[in-house]
């Protein structure tokens, strides 16, 4: 027997909040996620009442800023509202809810947005008239959010910071959140008073017509990884054009598999070694099973000390295959590079097709970004691939 979400929720309206910057998001029709109009099993009703979510308030999504958080347009959140002391406790990484100022100058000539905005909180920052110069700042995030320091970031953090000390000016702490837009990461900064919830549970919403129900009621806090899995699987198989970064290896991983798994006709990719795929059986099977579609590989490593072309490909029983790999080796030393804001760094990065990117644009550090529709890097990189791989020489000994 199916059952309404109204039963457990009574008056309370669903509210829409923005998952991105809320001057930009179209308008939606949403009376179709009103409570009435949304079913729940017996099973969502059973754990609605094990978790005690009578005192949540409940937000429909607009936007996929959080998309990595697996948290997508037409979701529902249940945030918990927070008391002034819980302000003070919330930790980073933590999914928040802010109020949206509509007598800002940001928004004030925007009456239709909605009332509320996600983000990832990241750090509290202290924040003075006597110590706000910006490298001081940029001290006190770098050991919780170490892409601070790539200079395109930084550059980006230093615009969005600039600007909160003419707004915000006075306040002495502030909260540092992050979503992510299509081209690029986007920073907020907030007072405690602007904080209203944490975000505990996600609820999935099944759409079949005119209806709906609540498939999954997921906790945020619970299962981490296994988030980051689904959300790159959902990036990448509705092929999302959107920005992502991070220092996890997990996440360079899992970035990898799905361009493995979603690419349709080629792979290029620079790699420091072949052992950066081959130590993982996971991501060798993704790739085997690739090549057995029809796909064409062409790879590219700074250090081999492991295989020649013919053992890789006796090693990964690809004989029947091997006129659809390419493996070159560049000289000792060297590498592709980038030049960002005049730092010049060695780079690793993987292409599917012409749209699906991750790049690691430090050799040196875990930094890693990734975009599954974005063709702005394959049209910068591929001219000069594809040069290398007609002049290096195959991985030899």
């Amino acid at each position: 027997m199916d059952y309404k979400l109204s039963i457990l929720t009574g008056n309370k309206k669903n509210q829409l909040i923005a998952a991105g910057n809320p001057v930009e998001l179209k308008p939606v029709d949403i009376r179709s996620y009103e409570s009435d109009n949304i079913s729940i099993s017996e099973e969502i009703q059973s754990s609605y009442k094990e978790k005690n979510l009578s005192g949540y308030d409940i937000f429909n999504v607009i936007g996929n800023a959080l998309a990595i958080e697996d948290i997508h347009q037409g979701d529902l959140v249940l945030g918990k509202i927070l008391n002034a002391e819980e302000k003070t406790q919330i930790k980073s990484e933590d999914v928040l809810i802010f109020r949206i100022n509509h007598e800002s100058e940001r928004y004030k000539n925007f009456p239709n947005i909605p009332d509320f905005k996600l983000r990832k909180f990241r750090t509290f920052i202290s924040f003075s008239n006597e110590e706000n110069d910006n490298e001081t700042i940029i001290a006190q995030v770098a050991p919780i959010m170490s892409e601070i320091q790539q200079p395109h970031i930084k550059e980006k953090f230093i615009k969005k910071l600039d600007e909160a000390k003419k707004v915000l000016k006075g306040e002495s702490l502030l909260l540092l959140s992050v979503n992510y837009l299509n081209e690029d990461i986007d920073f907020s900064f907030h007072t405690l008073a602007d904080l209203y919830a944490r975000v505990d549970y996600i609820a999935k919403i099944e759409k079949n017509g005119e209806h709906n129900e609540i498939k999954e009621l997921i906790s945020v806090n619970e299962n981490k990884d296994e988030h980051l899995k689904k959300a790159l699987q959902y990036l990448a198989s509705h092929k999302i054009n959107q920005y992502f970064c991070s220092t996890k290896e997990s996440f360079r991983k899992e970035a990898l598999i799905n361009i493995f798994t979603h690419a349709q006709s080629q792979i290029r990719g620079a790699f420091n070694r072949l052992s950066d795929i081959t130590n993982d059986n996971e991501l060798m099977f993704k790739l085997s099973e690739f090549l057995r579609k029809g796909g064409k590989v062409d790879l590219i490593v700074y250090n081999n000390d492991q295989w020649t072309f013919e053992q890789f490909i006796l090693h990964y029983n690809l004989t029947n295959l091997e006129t659809l790999i390419s493996i070159k080796q560049t000289p000792q030393g060297a590498q592709f590079a980038r030049n960002d804001n005049g730092i010049k760094n060695g780079i690793t990065f993987c292409l599917g097709d012409e749209d699906m990117y991750v790049l690691r644009p430090n050799i040196n550090a875990p930094f890693v970004e990734c975009n599954f529709n974005n063709s702005d890097f394959y049209n910068i990189i591929s001219p000069i691939f594809e040069q290398q791989m007609q002049t290096l020489p195959n991985i030899g000994l």
